[in-house]
């Protein structure tokens, strides 16, 4: 089996794991995965560091469409069985090629692409509209949780043609973990090793809503002081979101530590993991906090609670409420054995439930259904 997989190569969110780890896991069971990116972005790079099995197709720019016959030519003259495209670049060239290529189109959606762009006037007139009639060309999809399928299927995408693979990671990778005061002396962190972290992984836009965790912290910081919060990304709500800490009186105690490659040690480093989304697939900074047995607080999106699936696997708030959350939060900053307690038994859910390996065979498990008969479930 060949599935020749098309993605920007720019991708830095969950995106860049998922078809990292699946492309792999998928070589190991003997497909054969190539991957494709369009720019020289951080996910080829890393895509070339891993070893992984992949080509430049390189556009001079967003538009530049001279690399639709590239990939024609590469389905057709390398004998691909099937065409798997991510994200909303790889989409709309997949949908112009698509009546040439003579295989089956499958494309995963890892978020809901109507808020992908949210908070971008250009972004989300052009790119949101293009991704949106883009999407309606394939044959197939696959979605990372039951909720995003559900999406789908409400904006009138045929059930049988959707499947369902979660995100998973491999809980045996080895990672290079630091010691705390080191993490911190790399990252000009003053504040002591005893005292209290909370953090968050993700690109700073608008759907990721961190004015419900920089409100939250300012809560947390008037009950104690030494609690310091980590945003660990960047976007184009950095600024606004700088502004709204100053004017919270809580910069001392909030950093923001920009785009990291490896955000592993800072995540190891972390006395709760949280996730403020507005919306969200199944996300890999939770996955990776569970990995490191990191308890969360994550808002009631998408997937999400299938990984916090009870009170003794991490807390769940509603969407924008920010009290809640702070409640949370001063409640686990306040008990270390149940931080231990909830990360522990987040670490062993996710090992069992969202693991790489049963990513991987789902996925084949829809490749050869598709391939041998056009069925997806």
């Amino acid at each position: 089996m060949k599935v020749l997989h098309l993605i920007s190569g720019g991708d830095t969110g969950g995106a860049k794991p998922h078809v990292h780890s699946l492309v792999r896991s998928l070589s190991q069971h003997n497909v054969e995965a190539r991957l494709a990116c369009f720019m020289e972005g951080p996910f080829y790079q890393e895509a070339v560091q891993l070893g992984l099995n992949v080509v430049l197709l390189k556009q001079l720019r967003r538009y530049d469409l001279s690399v639709l016959r590239a990939i024609v030519r590469m389905v057709r003259d390398d004998g691909y069985d099937l065409l798997h495209a991510h994200g909303a670049r790889a989409n709309f060239l997949v949908a112009l090629v698509k009546g040439r290529l003579g295989v089956p189109c499958l494309t995963t959606v890892h978020s809901d692409y109507r808020l992908d762009f949210l908070g971008s006037l250009y972004k989300n007139l052009v790119y949101t509209t293009l991704n949106s009639l883009a999407l309606r060309r394939f044959d197939y999809y696959v979605t990372v949780s039951e909720e995003l399928r559900q999406v789908l299927m409400a904006r009138g995408f045929a059930a049988d043609r959707i499947s369902v693979i979660t995100n998973g990671i491999d809980f045996d990778a080895k990672l290079h973990l630091p010691p705390k005061d080191q993490v911190l002396a790399a990252n000009g962190l003053a504040f002591g090793p005893d005292d209290l972290v909370v953090g968050t992984v993700g690109r700073l836009s608008r759907v990721k809503d961190y004015p419900t965790l920089l409100r939250a912290a300012a809560e947390v910081v008037a009950t104690q002081p030494r609690a310091h919060f980590l945003i660990v990304g960047d976007g184009e709500e950095r600024a606004a979101l700088e502004s709204l800490a100053q004017s919270l009186r809580i910069l001392p105690n909030v950093h923001f530590l920009g785009f990291h490659a490896n955000p592993h040690p800072l995540l190891n480093i972390l006395d709760v993991n949280v996730l403020t989304s507005i919306s969200e697939g199944l996300p890999y900074a939770l996955l990776e906090g569970a990995r490191l047995a990191v308890p969360a607080v994550s808002t009631r999106v998408g997937g999400v609670p299938h990984l916090i699936a009870d009170d003794e696997k991490g807390r769940l708030f509603e969407v924008g409420d920010h009290r809640q959350l702070a409640a949370h939060l001063i409640t686990l900053l306040g008990d270390r054995e149940m931080r231990r307690r909830l990360g522990t038994n987040l670490r062993e859910h996710a090992r069992q439930n969202f693991s790489v390996e049963r990513m991987a065979t789902r996925q084949i498990e829809i490749y050869k259904g598709i391939i041998e008969g056009g069925r997806v479930r």
